[in-house]
């Protein structure tokens, strides 16, 4: 499991913990850094994740951590008590498919949580070798991570971040979901640091919301039917945003039909309905889908289900299209903004890439004016187009990046202390980078997105994506055959698998 990654805020490897000694750094989220430790006491190794959010805390020389200014120290010491709060919570878990916390303590200004290290294959790696699996694999696969799943449901948590490289085999045989981090637990109005997104795909389309009403087992549920997707098709789900205006997800139950079973295709279509509340809204609900004891209801307004076994035909089908428009035409045409919720079926959705969580789990924040910054004029064709931060915040919503950037840029111009269009605009250039990025997936591409937005909940699938271009780009340096291409290569990829062809080659160019 190890990725041999060095990061800034990490504590250094031989450092000491107690008992343990850090070994070295596993990775890096948004809260904190996980270690892979050396347990003397069991001679094992062990997993340590550190909580540090490097958005609102630093790491002084001697490894202390702290908040970085007295206006963050309310935040930093509110994620500590729910970093706390979570571990002890996940200690009570005794299930073979949650990985087991062995114990927690505080110290360094923080505090830690010592977890069983896993060295088996991650359910990613295994697709990449395989593509799809067979229903036996899937079913087999499905159980025991529903099992556990239900536990953490039970003692009302969610796991939040399920995806296929966060389900581990144990002894080559028992799924185990990892990764239970208290980022899960910050609301992204308290950092950005800490936003619910994970590998594009796998995230329901509530947690892109900052609203925090709609976390539920159905969110769970929902990644859970994606990973299965991906077992099946070889495909990752189209993005749950991306569905809100056009829902272009090919249903399982019509791409893999021939090969799997009726009540499997149906109950992964059902997991992945775009809406929280037309999704299964518990395990045991899905279990019966699953078994085939029930079918799933069918999506409001499917006119099969109000006519079973008949569809209006073509003449009928005209007949109200005709009908709707002449309706459409002799109403007032609605506002730009409202055509744009009607076209979505639903009001704007915030598409910043904060985590949100249930109402009560964190003080109440100061309410944000709805209308802040001053008014800006956009497009030297359009003197009318009378513009503000919360319409900034609709091309945002609509995904339009880059508009939205421009639209914040002209607001800061007429008021450079807005310290709201200054937070949007530091959101906006992460998200019109990546988008970039990965529209035109390059190694140079994703190695400066990494390094220029260390702290964005996109570095993960940044990171994936390096990842996947390195043999190729090794094939370049090859052929190249320069010290400054092998060098080049070691700066981005330093615990890659050519290191030793490359530094042979240094050696060999003097």
């Amino acid at each position: 499991m190890s990725e041999n990654v060095a990061h800034r805020d990490a504590l250094v490897p031989g450092t000491r913990l107690r008992e343990f000694e850090l070994l070295e750094v596993l990775g890096r989220g948004g809260f904190g850094v996980t270690y892979r430790g050396w347990y003397p006491s069991l001679g094992v190794n062990v997993a340590i994740k550190e909580y540090m959010p490097s958005e609102f805390a630093v790491r002084d020389p001697s490894g202390d951590v702290y908040p970085k200014t007295r206006q963050t120290e309310a935040w930093y010491r509110w994620g500590l008590d729910k970093f706390l709060d979570e571990a002890k919570t996940l200690l009570r878990f005794n299930h073979p498919s949650i990985v087991r916390v062995l114990q927690f303590f505080e110290g360094h200004g923080t505090a830690y949580m010592v977890m069983e290290y896993l060295e088996g294959q991650t359910l990613y790696a295994l697709l990449q070798e395989e593509e799809t699996l067979s229903e036996d694999r899937l079913r087999a696969l499905l159980a025991p991570i529903l099992d556990g799943l239900e536990q953490v449901h039970a003692a009302g948590y969610l796991h939040r971040d399920i995806k296929p490289g966060n389900i581990v085999f144990r002894n080559e045989d028992t799924p185990v979901l990892i990764d239970f981090g208290a980022a899960h637990a910050l609301t992204a109005e308290h950092s950005r640091t800490v936003a619910s997104f994970e590998m594009p795909g796998f995230s329901p389309i509530e947690q892109y919301s900052v609203t925090g009403q709609n976390y539920g087992p159905w969110t769970d549920l929902y990644a859970v039917g994606a990973v299965l997707y991906r077992g099946m098709t070889a495909r990752v789900p189209v993005d749950a945003l991306s569905r809100i205006e056009r829902d272009d997800l090919e249903p399982v139950e019509r791409v893999a039909k021939r090969r799997y079973g009726r009540s499997l295709t149906r109950a992964v279509d059902w997991a992945l309905r775009l809406r929280a509340a037309e999704r299964p809204q518990s395990i045991a609900q899905w279990r019966r889908v699953l078994e085939g004891r029930t079918r799933p209801p069918p999506p409001p307004g499917d006119s099969s289900a109000r006519f079973p076994g008949k569809r209006p035909t073509a003449l009928v089908t005209a007949a109200i299209l005709v009908v709707a428009l002449v309706v459409w035409l002799s109403t007032e045409s609605p506002a730009p903004e409202s055509r744009e919720s009607a076209r979505s079926g639903s009001p704007p959705v915030d598409v910043s890439s904060e985590r949100t969580v249930e109402d009560g789990d964190a003080p109440e924040p100061a309410p944000r004016p709805a209308d802040a910054g001053p008014q800006v004029k956009i497009g030297s064709g359009e003197p009318e187009a009378v513009h503000s931060l919360s319409e900034c915040r609709t091309l945002k919503s609509a995904r339009r990046w880059e508009e939205a950037l421009e639209c914040v840029r002209r607001v800061i111009a007429l008021d450079e202390d807005n310290a709201e269009a200054r937070e949007e605009a530091r959101d906006l250039e992460m998200l019109a980078a990546f988008s970039r990025v990965h529209g035109a997936p390059t190694v140079e591409g994703y190695f400066r997105f990494i390094q220029d937005y260390a702290w964005s909940p996109f570095v993960d699938a940044a990171s994936e994506g390096l990842s996947g271009l390195e043999n190729a780009y090794w094939e370049e340096v090859e052929a190249a055959d320069t010290p400054e291409r092998c060098r080049r290569y070691l700066e981005i990829y330093p615990a890659g698998r050519y290191v030793a062809e490359a530094r042979r080659c240094l050696s060999g160019g003097g």
